[in-house]
């Protein structure tokens, strides 16, 4: 296991710190957070913002006994990225447009494709890139 990776109640791994309240959903089956290549891309993707791994928490959503909300209520997200992730599934009932930053009670949300597809199309990357920049915390 990394040694960035945490356990949170003996069930749900992570990886960061949270430092700055910013929670990063993926769902990678198979995987216990994100394969080697895909967490290449987003160390790169938060690079770009000035920010690393100590100012988020990447949570896999593919995790048996995964909960959104007690991850939230542990996290205390102000954003919130899901890489993939259908928002219903989590319990999510509000609709998302993909690289819309959402203000969603008091937590700002913003949907990517998954991983597979902003590794094949720069448009996308583009398009999570611009939206990025509209957050606070994310340098550009």
């Amino acid at each position: 296991m990394n040694k960035k990776t945490k356990k949170y109640d003996d069930y749900i791994s992570y990886l960061g710190k949270n430092r700055r309240s910013f929670l990063i959903v993926v769902s990678q089956k198979n995987e216990e957070i994100l394969e080697e290549n895909n967490l290449t891309l987003l160390k790169n993707i938060l690079k770009a913002g000035l920010l690393s791994l100590d100012d988020v928490m990447v949570v896999n959503t593919e995790q048996e006994g995964f909960s959104f909300l007690e991850i939230c209520k542990q996290a205390r997200p102000i954003y919130i990225l899901a890489f993939g992730v259908d928002t219903k599934n989590l319990g999510v009932p509000h609709e998302f447009e993909l690289y819309k930053p959402t203000k969603v009670k008091a937590i700002t949300w913003i949907i990517s494709h998954n991983f597979v597809a902003l590794h094949s199309d720069k448009t996308k990357k583009l398009g999570l890139w611009t939206a990025l920049k509209e957050l606070e915390c994310y340098v550009s």
